[in-house]
């Protein structure tokens, strides 16, 4: 499923994206660096995805095309 949000704001050094309704994801390590850069009120694309048991998430950066990939908190 497919949806959009806007980004309130990247905590915990990039290991946290808060959305500006409120919900949260816990970004993949390896996409921290990624995720520290990106500025409050950016277009992302949600793309929610069933692996493994478990609702995993990849967020894009719709201005620059950078994808994380994330789970629910």
């Amino acid at each position: 499923m497919k949806e959009k949000g806007i980004l309130l704001e990247v905590q915990n050094d990039g290991d946290e994206i808060v959305l500006l309704d409120g919900r949260k994801v816990k970004v993949n390590s390896g996409d921290i660096p990624t995720a520290c850069v990106w500025l409050p009120t950016v277009e992302l694309k949600i793309i929610n995805e069933n692996s493994e048991g478990t609702l995993s998430v990849i967020i894009c950066n719709i201005s620059n095309n950078e994808e994380v990939k994330a789970v629910w908190l």
